[in-house]
């Protein structure tokens, strides 16, 4: 599973994630996003999700796929994974945003590797 922490203390509500995913194969496959809070970018321990959310990733394409939340902001940080899927790939950046995390790892042993956004650097 993969995913990203970023900050979220200016939100009162979270509407919607849009990730750029591939999809591999010759029929439409759902993945499900969790959604979960967090205190800080670098703690990845919650293990109550505020929301999940299913969406279909297009069948032998990459493109945008938008999964519904619609979860309220009580924490400074939320983070999200995809459940692993055969097939699919999530289309990352060169690295991070600046302020945010990406992760990868197991959900089932809450076992993450961040890997941490480049600095910025001044232009």
């Amino acid at each position: 599973s993969r995913g990203m922490v970023f900050p979220a203390a200016k939100m009162d509500r979270l509407q919607t994630l849009s990730l750029f995913l591939g999809n591999e194969t010759g029929k439409d496959l759902p993945v499900t996003l969790h959604l979960r809070g967090t205190a800080d970018i670098s703690d990845l321990s919650s293990k109550q999700d505020l929301a999940t959310a299913t969406a279909s990733v297009p069948a032998g394409k990459q493109s945008w796929v938008t999964f519904t939340v619609d979860a309220p902001v009580t924490t400074p940080g939320l983070w999200f994974f995809l459940t692993k899927a055969e097939g699919i790939s999530w289309r990352f950046m060169t690295g991070a945003p600046a302020g945010c995390n990406r992760f990868y790892g197991d959900p089932a042993t809450s076992s993450w590797t961040i890997r941490e956004a480049d600095p910025v650097r001044p232009s």
